[in-house]
């Protein structure tokens, strides 16, 4: 049997089992009751923490939307039914035909002289107002002015005998039997009422409202309240204002500001409905959500910001609500009663929560390690052992059980022994077993927990040598979490191609290899660049040569036969003096040649005169003692920077405007002769006009030996070779070079 709040023993059991002989009996942390017979072994009793009154008990609806604590003992339950009386387990229903306009009951409360007041909507059938109990019947109070409309949701006694009522917009007054409306300039957007321990008024809606000295006070979002809907429900023994809120969680004002506490807090739910302080250091909560408590001393540690989670326990379903839909909107709403329990209206039913036997609702479940298997091998065994020689009731009979709630020695997993880890786990709760939560991490290597839910184990595939500790922690059937994990440490050894010195090893094989194939390249390089610069030099010695028969080969040839000549003449004895000075005219001419080609040459091998500036300097003195006086020769060229050219590039560059020039000289009968030089030090450019002659398409024929030899030298130096002429209109000769590639040391770009 057990003692109930009303003062009476009722029977305590289990559906269809009989206890027998009672022998023992033992309440365990979480409140479960243990029972011990003498024939029929061991009982788990446990209750559910809510009871929930529904018309199945005799209310007078389903639908409940306020409930009133009064001062005898008895609970006031308004539905949208009617008005139920619950007192000394008997239960009395009020209707329209016990004096109420209508059943549609919103508030119910007691005033300070102990009278009953309801407040009820007709929703368009009628007039919507209040009524007070008086000898077994209710009494309407006719209003004075417009009647109120179909939201009105609260009914409070003011400290001064006055009640207060809202819809939403305003508030009305009843005084000595008179229903009368208050401006909406005295309460603007209000709709909950409440009355500090000093007898201030405090109206909330989407902002808070006081009044003090006959001032009204607001209070917005200026000093941190959100923009839904909140109503004062609680003051603390501090001051403090406790509003229960449409999306803020619940919000503590205290000095003149407001702090949310959230789902981001670990709160059950954004939506609260009200709010009830059980004589435990607690505040419950009614939401859409179920039912859920927080200590009062967690709520004010996050709104002070000394911690930033709490713990809440919630109750659902399976804890004895018919449903998790809560009722509020509407002021009073849930009621502490004289014996200390809890009454939430609900959208089925009133529950009632004994705070008494949730004490240790709190209490995290703690969390064992049962079993570790590494490749389906068991490297950790937690269970449970029995010795079979020893009776079963004899303690001894259990050898060993080592549920570790502790970090116990690392665990050597040899090599690939660990591809695959499967952790067993459990929570030492007995209260619905089958509800805690699970969740795990790798410490030090996961920055967050993993859920499991309810499932007892973890599959671990592939983890990667090295050293690990699985960290687990549950929850009991409330959502409570145990911040105390379950710990293991466990070392997966490496095959011996995963240790550091086989890396080692191969990074000492590579670092050879690479080191290797870098001096081969090396080697194979300089290999390349002896054999470029022998090619080179092949290069430069046909080139040479090629000068040397060009030029100084034919002035040779020329200065032999004019010595024939000459010496054939002498011993015919038929020259005059006047031819024989000819002659020797004639070869001193071309002995001056040829020592002028051999200059050219020499000039052109020198490396003294290797760069860009001083080629455009002897190409401008060439030019200029090339014509007689009578040609006017213009030259432009940029002011070089210090580019040095390879010889192969100032010779052919060179013997290419002794060409052009030579052309000019010989063919075009020009006055003006212009030599235009352009470029940086990637690309060489050089045009030279003349505003002769030109020539035709035949006539070009007859000089293509010379232009041939032009463009070929542009050819071997990588260039492009362009000629335009027209006749009349005389000839324009380009050539364009790159230049990097024939330089010898790297060089800036030119100036102008």
């Amino acid at each position: 049997w057990q003692f109930a709040s009303n003062r009476i023993f009722r029977p305590l059991g289990i559906d269809g089992v009989s206890f027998g002989a009672v022998t023992c009996l033992f309440k365990d942390r979480e409140g479960g009751l243990w029972v011990g017979t003498e024939e029929n072994g061991l009982f788990e009793v446990s209750r559910k923490r809510i009871s929930t009154l529904t018309t199945k008990e005799g209310l007078a609806g389903d639908e409940v939307w306020s409930v009133c604590a009064a001062k005898d003992g008895s609970a006031w339950v308004a539905t949208a039914s009617g008005v139920s009386h619950l007192m000394d387990g008997k239960v009395q229903n009020f209707t329209e035909k016990d004096g109420l306009q209508s059943p549609v009951a919103r508030c119910v409360c007691q005033d300070v002289n102990g009278r009953i007041w309801v407040g009820y909507v007709n929703c368009g059938k009628g007039p919507t107002g209040i009524a007070f109990y008086n000898d077994g019947q209710f009494v309407p109070v006719p209003a004075r002015g417009r009647y109120f409309g179909d939201e009105l949701s609260t009914v409070v006694p003011g400290p001064d005998g006055v009640l207060w009522l809202s819809e939403g917009s305003g508030f009305g007054i009843c005084r000595d039997g008179s229903l009368s409306l208050v401006g909406t300039d005295k309460w603007p957007e209000s709709r909950f009422l409440f009355f500090d321990h000093l007898g201030n008024p405090w109206a909330s809606g989407t902002n808070l409202w006081t009044r003090r000295n006959g001032e009204l006070l607001h209070f917005g979002v200026s000093t941190g309240i959100g923009p839904g809907l909140h109503g004062v429900m609680h003051e603390d023994e501090s001051g403090s204002l406790w509003l229960a809120s449409s999306d803020e969680g619940v919000v503590r004002f205290r000095d003149g500001h407001f702090k949310a506490v959230t789902t981001a807090n670990g709160l059950v739910s954004n939506l609260t409905l009200c709010l009830l302080e059980d004589d435990f250091g607690r505040y419950w909560f009614n939401s859409h959500n179920g039912i859920f408590w927080a200590h009062k001393r967690d709520l004010n540690a996050v709104a002070d910001g000394q911690q930033t989670l709490l713990n809440c326990v919630r109750y659902g379903i399976e804890d004895g609500l018919l449903n998790t839909e809560g009722n509020g909107g509407n002021q009073p709403n849930a009621a502490k009663m004289r014996d200390g329990s809890l009454w939430f209206p609900m959208a089925k039913g009133v529950a009632v929560v004994d705070p008494r036997e949730c004490q240790w609702d709190d209490l995290p479940a703690p969390v064992v390690l049962q079993e570790v298997r590494a490749n389906g091998r068991s490297v950790v065994n937690n269970f449970p052992r029995f010795d079979p020689r020893k009776p079963f009731l004899d303690p001894g009979h259990l050898t060993e059980f080592t549920g570790i709630s502790k970090k116990q020695t690392e665990i050597i997993i040899p090599p690939g022994g660990g591809r695959s880890l499967s952790i067993r786990f459990a929570a030492g709760t007995f209260a619905a077993p089958d509800r805690p939560g699970f969740r795990y991490r790798m410490a030090d290597r996961d920055a967050s927990w993993t859920d499991t839910g309810s499932q007892r184990f973890v599959e671990l595939e592939d983890l990667p040598p090295g050293h690990y500790r699985f960290q687990v922690t549950a929850a009991n059937c409330y959502g409570v979490w145990n911040t105390v994990p379950a710990e293991i440490d466990f070392y997966l050894a490496p095959f011996f191609y995963q240790t550091w010195s086989f890396y080692g090893f191969c990074g000492l094989v590579f670092a050879s290899a690479f080191g290797g194939l870098q001096g081969y390249r090396a080697r194979l390089n300089r290999r390349i660049t002896r054999l470029e610069q022998e090619a080179a030099l092949g290069r430069e010695r046909s080139r040479i040569a090629r000068d040397l028969h060009d030029d100084i080969g034919a002035s040779l040839t020329q200065i032999a036969m004019a010595s024939e000549l000459a010496r054939a003449h002498l011993a015919e004895g038929d020259a005059g003096e006047k031819d024989i000075e000819k002659e020797i005219e004639k070869l001193s001419r071309l002995a001056r040649g040829a020592v002028e080609n051999m200059s050219q040459i020499i000039w052109s091998t020198n490396p003294k005169f290797d760069t860009l500036a001083g080629l455009t300097a002897y190409m401008r003195e060439y030019a200029a003692k090339s014509f007689p006086d009578s040609v006017e020769v213009r030259f432009e060229a940029p002011d070089w920077e210090e580019i040095h050219v390879s010889s192969e590039f100032r010779g052919n560059l060179f013997y290419f405007v002794k060409e052009a020039l030579a052309n000019a000289l010989k063919h075009s009968s020009a006055s003006l002769v212009f030599i235009q030089l352009a470029g940086d030090s990637a690309i060489f450019q050089m045009s030279i006009t003349d505003n002769g002659k030109g020539f035709t398409k035949n006539e070009r024929m007859l000089t293509s030996t010379g232009l041939d030899s032009m463009k070929k030298r542009a050819l071997d130096l990588h260039g492009e070779c362009e000629i335009v002429s027209e006749p009349g209109r005389g000839t324009a000769i380009r050539i364009s070079v790159p230049l990097r590639e024939h330089i010898l040391r790297p060089a800036g770009s030119a100036k102008r």
